[in-house]
């Protein structure tokens, strides 16, 4: 995605990027980051139980990502960004 507002930015149209765009408005709705982060945590305390885990950095890392999926996920306007692609 950050090609893709880069090169809209600078006037040009990346290549592939309506082949993207339609991906992106079909996968949305099974993005479901909140149930992933939950069956993560489901996981990790089954295992706790069975194995010692160490989570560390993982987990600042990963919490990270999904805050800025979810802000991403809400942000984007595929619509805005198609027209800006196809003004047809």
């Amino acid at each position: 995605m950050l090609s893709i507002l880069l090169a809209l930015r600078r006037g040009a149209t990346p290549v592939g990027v309506s082949l993207l765009l339609r991906f992106l408005h079909e996968v949305r709705p099974w993005s479901m980051t909140d149930v992933f982060v939950l069956a993560i945590l489901a996981s990790l305390v089954k295992l706790a139980h069975i194995a010692h885990v160490v989570i560390g950095i993982a987990r600042w890392s990963f919490g990270g990502m999904m805050v800025l999926l979810i802000v991403a996920a809400n942000t984007f306007n595929l619509r805005e960004l198609w027209e800006h692609v196809n003004p047809e």
